[in-house]
């Protein structure tokens, strides 16, 4: 699609009034940058403590900057049972809790899946530091934009150019990178170790914390001006770091080695948060898990200056429309809208601390919001596998506020459809299998959904079998973006003529037409459960692919065909893919026959009409990590009479 017609196809979309919200917005904007950027430029536009002593009154005069976040709220939050019981294993192991805390003391980091060592002051906030290790581990690299000097550009002006990489081998720098590095949520590791070190009277190494923790967020402050560097550009992330700054403050409020010129200093910088995202929310006629966050971190920084008038009618304001954005951005079923697994899992961690902090305030938006909670945990429940970890359906940049939340697996036998997603599941003894049927509406936002009807995600006893590929990259590799989110990658078939490689298309936008949302056809007869679904491409307008699946306790069997919908249909050339997690083999038995191996140990058997053969692929089980596998793959003209069957069995 070209760009013209893109736009004209927007518009169209937007109507007049959506344009003229539009354009209100952008004129808004420019006004304002035009009348900060020189303030910013000449680090005048940062807030000073004799300011926000006038903005807090009297309380300023008898209360320290520290008593700000003494606030029942938080200790609610931390005590309350869900928080609790969705936090990672990390945080609820002393062991693994002090070990990663002595790990951030000495300065190491993972970011992406490398591991990396920091200087202790003038940290390179503004750079990709992963870049070093890629470069250990064969890497190219493309391009390198992201330097010091970034600190001093006004942040409007920083874009994100447009990358070369395309190959696995390749890499150009990610502005991902020190936006994770600056989203902070490393200080909840220091700051529930610094608590443990408390309670166990252990004063000595809280101390240490405590200092590594003051030093850390000097540093930051220091080079990353107000409103300079590539940490400024995204609100989201300015939203998660001030969630994360204000809870590290919580939990050393009581720590006397922090002077109170520093508290000041945090709480003018925190102000100055508060401030940023009042100008840059990130609306749009389809808001995402960006606009979700920028009220979360905003409800958090109302709850510190709440004592402020202003504040404590906006934390009112900022409550409703978080209620809003989950009536829009939630399905009917209670997933979120945006076609990923893990982008719910994120907006159910906003949801999580959005409903305690609502309901330790009795707010009356707390029932509703604990609602959608309910139903927003359930569908991680029913994606989450024996092993813990959640199917990986769309994409996974591996986001998260505080900690991130983890679900336990269901643990009852379950058939399960969420159509308004277009996910049905199921959890038997032996099996646990996602299906992927096609539901989309033109509210919803594309970015994130990937070409995957009909594929299927399968575990044999605990083992994964079939996977989503996951996503490696957004902009540091646009080539392995593109083809993460193809047809080519997800166990699932379709025309030829479908597969284009997604190159001319935007990294964040996915051309989908509508597709009503349809019960998927299930079936369940003793032990035997059948489902049922189809879809169909605008380049292949005249057939529908039908996958049928049919579960019995030790086997699953997907018949495929086409479905003609006009007289006279050719024989239509079609492209199988079945995705193999990394760590199982395929050994061919025969023409149809094959063993699949879980580190050398059969474990299940595949029997297929199809003339399957290996060929290599790949897989991101998180964003930045990118993992050689392979997939069972074969291009076959089928005609509507014919029906493909593919057969797991169970050993």
């Amino acid at each position: 699609m070209s760009p013209s017609v893109r736009i004209i196809k927007r518009i169209i979309e937007l109507g007049p009034s959506g344009c003229f919200q539009r354009l209100r917005h952008r004129i808004k904007k420019h006004y304002y940058h035009s009348s900060i950027k020189h303030k910013a430029l000449t680090h005048v536009a940062h807030t000073g403590w004799s300011s926000l002593q006038k903005l807090l009154g009297a309380a300023s005069a008898t209360h320290s900057a520290r008593q700000l976040f003494m606030n029942k709220t938080w200790q609610e939050i931390t005590a309350h049972p869900l928080f609790k019981k969705h936090q990672p294993e990390l945080y609820n192991s002393t062991e693994q809790l002090l070990a990663a805390a002595q790990r951030i003391v000495n300065n190491e980091f993972i970011i992406f899946g490398c591991a990396i060592e920091l200087p202790a002051n003038n940290i390179p906030w503004q750079n990709d530091v992963t870049i070093p290790v890629r470069q250990e581990q064969g890497l190219t690299i493309t391009e390198n934009y992201l330097t010091e000097e970034l600190a001093t550009t006004f942040y409007a002006a920083i874009t994100i150019p447009k990358t070369t990489a395309q190959q696995p081998n390749e890499y150009a720098s990610d502005i991902k990178v020190p936006w994770e590095l600056s989203r902070l949520q490393h200080l909840f590791v220091m700051s529930k170790a610094y608590n443990y070190c408390l309670a166990t009277k252990d004063y000595t190494t809280a101390t240490v914390y405590a200092a590594w923790v003051k030093n850390h967020l000097a540093d930051w402050v220091t080079h990353n001006p107000y409103l300079l560097g590539v940490n400024w550009v995204c609100p989201m992330d300015v939203a998660i770091r001030a969630s994360n700054i204000a809870w590290t403050l919580h939990f050393f409020a009581h720590e006397t080695t922090m002077d109170e010129l520093w508290w000041q200093t945090m709480l003018c910088s925190l102000y100055d948060h508060a401030r940023y995202l009042e100008e840059n929310w990130e609306l749009s006629d389809k808001p995402n898990n960006h606009y979700l966050a920028d009220l979360l971190g905003y409800l958090y920084l109302c709850l510190v200056f709440q004592q402020v008038p202003y504040f404590e009618q906006q934390f009112r304001w900022v409550l409703k429309k978080i209620k809003q954005q989950l009536e829009q951005q939630l399905l009917p079923d209670g997933t979120s809208y945006e076609g990923s697994t893990a982008y719910h899992r994120l907006d159910t961690e906003i949801v999580l601390h959005a409903a305690l902090i609502a309901s330790a305030n009795n707010m009356p938006e707390a029932p509703f919001i604990q609602k959608k909670l309910s139903t927003m945990l359930q569908f991680l429940e029913h994606c989450t596998s024996d092993s813990g970890s959640l199917i990986t359906i769309g994409d996974n940049d591996s986001g998260k506020i505080i900690t991130g939340i983890v679900t336990s697996p269901c643990k009852n036998k379950t058939l399960q459809s969420y159509n308004n997603f277009g996910l049905t599941l199921v959890k038997s003894p032996a099996w646990h299998l996602s299906f992927r049927h096609a539901a989309f509406s033109q509210r919803q936002p594309s970015g994130h959904f990937h070409q995957d009807s009909l594929a299927l995600t399968l575990t044999n006893n605990g083992i994964p079998l079939l996977i989503d590929p996951g996503s490696y990259s957004y902009t540091s590799n646009p080539g392995m973006r593109n083809k993460l989110r193809s047809w080519q990658s997800h166990s699932t078939f379709t025309c030829t003529k479908n597969i284009d490689g997604l190159a001319t298309q935007d990294l964040f936008q996915l051309n989908r037409h509508k597709e009503p949302v349809r019960p998927i056809i299930t079936r369940q007869e003793n032990e035997l459960i059948t489902l049922q679904a189809f879809h169909h491409e605008d380049a292949c307008k005249t057939k529908k692919f039908v996958r049928n699946i049919r579960i019995t306790p030790i086997t699953v069997t997907l018949e495929d065909s086409i479905l003609a919908t006009a007289k006279h249909v050719e024989p239509c050339p079609c492209s199988w893919q079945f995705m193999l997690h990394p760590l199982i083999t395929a050994q061919q038995l025969n023409d149809q026959s094959w063993l699949l191996c879980y580190k050398n140990i059969p474990v299940c058997s595949l029997s297929s009409s199809l003339p399957l053969s290996v060929a290599p692929s790949f897989y991101a089980s998180e964003y930045g990590i990118l993992t050689n596998t392979t997939t069972l793959q074969c291009t076959f003209a089928i005609t509507p009479k014919q029906r493909m069957y593919t057969t797991f069995t169970s050993y």
